[in-house]
């Protein structure tokens, strides 16, 4: 099997490039400390480590310490071939009952409600688990995007970028044009972030805020509608079909309406 292929069939589990990269080269290594994968894959140490600590979570890869040195090995193939298997398998096993929910989850709307930081690790990721070629929308101000440009690490944001453009998923934005400005100074620092921040596929909208006066964030993706509030520092996050339909066209009729941006930097 081609290599590329191997990279297809991990990123369907939601690894990303950057954590395929670094289970191969440990694959390969055997027993390696966390420089030696660095040079293996072609990364920045504090990027590998990064990546090691995910991949150490998802139980991909181990570690053993010599000394005061760790070292770190990979779940072989075989366990990580049977492993993928029983993940699909238990998932299986719930549709029958999944399915007889569905009508209720449909009619019954849910809220959660945690704070920042959290709330957007589960909005990311459930953006990346998006089918590929999907579309989510996100609609910002200026305090909301500065906001939500804190969150993350410069690493955590390509791990989320790389995954977005590995699935081709679309991002339809309207931004006031008071917050054009904030993402060119936040990633200028990172050329790493910046660069596949670039490759995102975009269509991009603006509005002035004396059109659209708001500061938050809501981003509308799936069965999904997340609101970042920057005064409570707290995520809402509503489920309920009508309601998200509701939601989109709204957001839609507004993107229609607003001015078109040839591109973002």
């Amino acid at each position: 099997m081609e290599i590329t292929n191997i990279y297809t069939i991990l990123e369907q589990f939601s690894l990303s490039k950057p954590e395929i990269d670094v289970y191969l080269a440990t694959l390969k290594l055997g027993n390696a400390t966390t420089t030696d994968i660095a040079k293996e894959s072609g990364m920045q140490r504090t990027a590998t480590y990064f990546h090691i600590k995910n991949l150490l979570q998802r139980q991909l890869l181990f570690q053993s310490r010599k000394g005061k040195v760790q070292h770190f090995f990979a779940k072989p193939p075989a366990e990580l071939a049977t492993y993928f298997s029983k993940l699909t398998f238990d998932f299986k096993s719930f549709v029958p009952e999944l399915e007889s929910l569905q009508k209720i989850h449909e009619e019954q709307p849910t809220f959660e409600v945690i704070d920042s930081k959290k709330g957007y690790f589960s909005v990311y990721e459930q953006i990346t688990l998006l089918p590929a070629g999907s579309t989510f929308r996100v609609l910002e101000g200026k305090k909301g995007l500065i906001d939500e440009l804190e969150l993350l690490t410069p690493e955590q944001w390509n791990v989320f970028f790389s995954r977005v453009v590995q699935k081709n998923i679309i991002t339809h934005g309207i931004f006031t044009k008071e917050s054009l400005h904030v993402p060119q100074k936040k990633f200028l620092n990172s050329s790493l972030v910046h660069e596949t921040f670039k490759k995102r596929i975009w269509d991009l909208r603006t509005l002035p805020e004396s059109i659209i006066p708001i500061q938050e964030l809501a981003l509308i993706y799936g069965d999904r509608v997340s609101f970042l509030l920057p005064e409570t520092s707290m995520v809402i996050t509503l489920r309920h079909k009508g309601i998200v339909q509701f939601m989109t066209a709204t957001f839609d009729a507004l993107f229609h309406f607003a001015q078109k941006l040839s591109g973002w930097e």
